[in-house]
């Protein structure tokens, strides 16, 4: 994330979404919300 060289152009900030994304499945499996009936493991 502190990477930054001076030819760098930042279109999107991935490191916050993907973070917050893999917090949220984290949460869902710790807490036996997914995989569920629903939405099955393949």
């Amino acid at each position: 994330k502190g990477f930054s060289p001076k030819f760098l152009r930042r279109y999107a900030d991935l490191h916050s979404a993907i973070k917050e994304a893999t917090q949220k499945y984290i949460a869902d499996v710790k807490g036996s919300d997914f995989p569920n009936e629903e939405k099955e493991a393949y």
